[in-house]
């Protein structure tokens, strides 16, 4: 239930003002939210990153058995909010994590309000990728709504710079019924700089969506400044770690702005009034500035202070008046916020004016660097992230001519490469012996090595062939020789990704969400054209799945393991008649795939998990819910799973609980091919497959031909002896 002035929460029923400050708990940092001075000025509620304890095994494990966020924070009576990894995702590490899981995960800890994996976007992403970003983000959120028992799940808008996007996204989230409103990636616009034209004009348009009581979210908002200008256009809750990072960073918050010199705060003529400062009179705030502790408290009281002041100023006409104060104070000493940007920004606001990326295309927003310039998990990210804004096709292109190549520009502008004769040439010659080896086209192994020659590190070697009278007098060259070598080795690491890395994963799930009818055939073989392993498959396609489905009998449970994106290659008839198909991969891009596609083509008995082998069994049964199946397909997965072992020392970990797999039947194949080369591994890999059938009891009950691959179907020995299954 909400109302103007409070929220209540779903299911503990925990009612809180608006008006809310939600300070980020971390424990290495927090002790203090919740000491009784926290309370008495107002602290109702705290922010926990609920990936860094979805990561911790041993949390997680407890939370499993029934411990709750509430008790691992110490029985905190206030809302409890977590957020999913988000940030952590924007900062370029991979998180590892399905969507989905981690949203059951907030449900699962007994979160007031969880998160869910939305994609953070970037100020200086361009339409099309901001627009994927959205689209995925407005997916993953109605899933999450409906595993959302206990929790309030927060709608957070996407949009980036675009005002068209906000405003389409806010309305698709109040479409789907969400109750609890986020306004997600605005931090680089406004922090440090006060930058609001755009931030609150996007409050101003969310509000008019939502309606009057609608608790609304800005992520990341905790600067007192900047929350009163954000509350008087319609926001009504901010959360950061600002009141930690701002005083780690020698700034004192002060309702005009941070500062960090005591000269500053005297101008400023302000006298806070906050426990911290309080209990140090006579000195007061000017002796308190060099201890970051104290600065710390402070601020935290200072943000919680003017979040209760304008909640009582709410509904009359006093917040203007409040508001205007805190700008005319802050222009008046405006030589104390070099940067600061609220006089025009405001002036902007005021006049409608969106000033947005659609006005001003290419605008530069500025960001905070976390090392300069006091930033930290709510600054952090933005200024490390640089992200293609283009369309890059999924076929290569064809390459007749070296001069004007671009072979992976993947949507950058166009570079041109210019060689000489000779250097045409000595590529030419290269371009054609790799072709013969690796498993990649000519033309496109001579994009390679065009770009790889034009790079600094190789100016040397074209010096010294272009001294050359002829190509081979070059080849004798010992730069050439290394060339050659080094390149070798740039085709074999290109060939072992079995993701095509110069595609968007935004772009093909942007588009699978997106698609309907006769398009979606399409967008499959698209996306199994971006995974190695489906696209060995493709010539062969039909007869594969027609061996693969002559093992699969009518009722029976199957599981997938290391799904990949194997489940897009059936046909819509192979899912028919079966109890179940689990798909699980580690790979959480290709799990939330398959459930798009699942869902997309109407395949109720298709589920897909992320799960790593390496995690055992237990996990796998506490994800699918099923702790017996009646044939596990591995497809090209034993020798992969086994190399992995021997590389981490030669502990059979991962293989152990293949051999030991929950199913009757075991699907298991080998590649007939390398992976890299134009060579024959199939008696190598089949040497590894039934090293692993003696090792774990297993016998062969069948053979299995199709396409790349080769292999058996092959059962426990004591499974055969005592048909227990």
């Amino acid at each position: 239930m909400t109302t103007k002035n409070t929220f209540t929460t779903k299911s503990s029923n925990i009612t809180v003002p608006l008006p809310l400050f939600i300070p980020v708990y971390r424990p290495d940092y927090s002790f203090e939210l919740f000491s009784e001075d926290s309370r008495k000025y107002g602290l109702s509620a705290v922010m926990v990153n609920a990936f860094l304890l979805f990561r911790e095994r041993r949390l997680k494990a407890a939370f499993e058995q029934g411990h709750t966020l509430r008790n691992h924070i110490g029985g905190f009576d206030g809302m409890l909010c977590t957020d999913s990894g988000a940030f952590q995702q924007l900062s370029g590490r991979k998180v590892g994590v399905d969507p989905l899981e981690i949203v059951k995960f907030q449900n699962m800890i007994k979160t007031d309000i969880a998160a869910p994996l939305d994609l953070i976007t970037p100020p200086d992403t361009g339409f099309d990728e901001t627009r994927r970003r959205m689209i995925i983000s407005q997916y993953r959120i109605a899933e999450a709504l409906e595993v959302c028992d206990y929790s309030d799940l927060a709608g957070i808008q996407q949009g980036g710079g675009f005002f068209s996007l906000r405003q389409k996204h806010i309305r698709q989230l109040a479409g789907i019924g969400i109750k609890y409103y986020g306004i997600g990636s605005m931090v680089p616009f406004f922090n440090k700089n006060h930058d609001l034209s755009f931030t609150c004009g996007v409050i101003r348009d969310a509000r008019s969506v939502i309606g009057e009581g609608a608790p609304m979210h800005v992520y990341g908002a905790g600067d007192p400044l900047d929350i009163a200008f954000m509350f008087f256009a319609g926001a009504n809750i901010f959360d950061s770690s600002s009141y930690a990072h701002y005083a780690q960073r020698g700034y004192y918050m002060t309702p005009y702005g941070a500062v960090n010199k005591r000269s500053a705060c005297e101008r400023l003529g302000f006298e806070c009034a906050c426990p911290v400062c309080r209990d140090n009179e006579p000195a007061g705030i000017f002796d308190i500035i060099p201890g970051e502790p104290l600065r710390k408290l402070h601020n935290l009281f200072l943000i919680l202070e003017t979040v209760r002041a304008l909640g009582e100023f709410s509904g009359n006409t006093r917040i203007e008046e409040y508001v205007s104060v805190v700008y005319d104070r802050h222009i008046e000493n405006i030589d104390l916020f070099p940067g600061s940007m609220l006089a025009s920004s405001w002036e902007k606001y005021l006049k409608g004016d969106k000033s947005d990326k659609e006005a001003e295309t290419g605008k530069a927003m500025r960001f905070i660097d976390p090392d300069t310039e006091g930033g930290g998990d709510d600054f952090c990210c933005f200024g490390q992230f640089r992200d293609k804004t283009g369309i890059p096709s999924i076929e290569k292109p064809s390459l007749p001519h070296l001069k004007g190549l671009d072979a992976d520009n993947c949507g950058r502008e166009p570079k041109t490469i210019e060689l000489s004769e000779i250097e045409q040439e000595a590529i030419e010659v290269l371009a054609a012996e790799s072709a013969v080896v690796y498993k990649m086209d000519r033309s496109v192994i001579a994009a390679l090595l065009a770009e790889e020659l034009t790079a600094p590190k190789n100016t040397r070697f074209r010096s010294r062939i272009n001294g050359a009278e002829s190509i081979k007098e070059a080849q004798r060259l010992s730069e050439y020789k290394t060339f050659r070598k080094n390149m070798r080795a740039v085709l074999y690491q290109k060939l072992r990704q079995y993701k095509e890395p110069d595609l968007s994963a935004n772009e093909l799930l942007a588009g699978f969400v997106e698609c309907a009818g006769s398009d979606i055939a399409s967008t499959v073989d698209s996306l199994l054209r971006t995974h190695v392993s489906t696209r060995e498959r493709m010539p062969d396609r039909e007869e594969f799945a027609r061996t693969v489905h002559g093992f699969i009998k009518p009722g029976d449970a199957v599981i997938d393991v290391g799904c990949g994106f194997a489940p897009l290659l059936w046909p819509a008839g192979f899912f028919e008649n079966l109890s179940c198909y689990i798909a699980v991969d580690k790979d959480a891009e290709a799990t939330e795939t398959v459930r798009v596609f699942a869902k997309k083509c109407g395949i109720t008995n298709l589920k897909a998990f992320t799960w790593d082998i390496n995690s055992g069994l237990p996990e796998l049964n506490r994800l699918t819910g099923i702790d017996r199946y009646d044939i596990a397909l591995m497809l090209k997965l034993i020798p992969v799973v086994s190399r992995a072992d021997q590389a981490s020392g030669g502990a059979a970990g991962a293989t152990s609980i293949l051999g030991d797999f929950p199913a009757a039947r075991l699907l298991a194949t080998v590649n007939r091919e390398s992976m890299t080369k134009r060579e024959s591994i199939e008696k190598r890999e089949l040497s590894v497959l039934k090293q692993f059938i003696r090792a774990f009891d297993f016998s062969i009950e069948a053979g299995f031909s199709g396409g790349s691959e080769t292999g058996y179907c092959i059962v426990k020995k004591l499974t055969q002896q005592s048909n227990i299954w």
